[in-house]
């Protein structure tokens, strides 16, 4: 284990081997998506062997991560799940409010009754996302 890092540079350290180890994650997910997972999105799958060869080398690299995280004497960050969906709810309520009439007039003339369509709708899936967003933060 490595001695000399101050805790600045091992929160550094700790930030990028999560990154990867965040990115690991999404990866995983997309390897075992099913194509037909989604409403608007469809995805395609790797091909059997590059699906194999990258789940491999993912766990090359977790391991690589762990051995790096006992050299540095790294700890495990609690991650409250609460805080990422409650930040991926805030970003997707910014971009249903640049989806309202007002911002959709920046593309181009809107007509009025279609505006009034686009507003109606998306003002009920902003209130969605606040409804879950104020259950995920308060469980209420």
């Amino acid at each position: 284990m490595i001695k000399v890092l101050n805790e600045a540079q091992k929160r550094s350290i700790a930030s990028t081997l999560i990154l990867l180890e965040t990115v690991i994650d999404e990866t995983e997910q997309l390897i075992n998506i099913s194509p037909n997972h989604g409403i608007l999105k469809k995805y395609e799958a790797l091909d059997a062997k590059r699906a194999f060869i990258v789940r491999q080398q993912l766990g090359v690299l977790k391991k690589e991560i762990q051995e790096a995280k006992e050299f540095f004497g790294l700890e495990a960050r609690l991650v409250k799940a609460d805080r990422i969906i409650n930040g991926k709810f805030a970003e997707a309520w910014t971009a249903v409010e640049n989806t309202m009439p007002s911002r959709l007039r920046g593309y181009g003339v809107i007509d009025e009754i279609d505006a009034l369509a686009v507003a109606e709708k998306f003002s009920h899936i902003a209130k969605l996302l606040l409804n879950l967003q104020s259950f995920v933060i308060g469980g209420e």
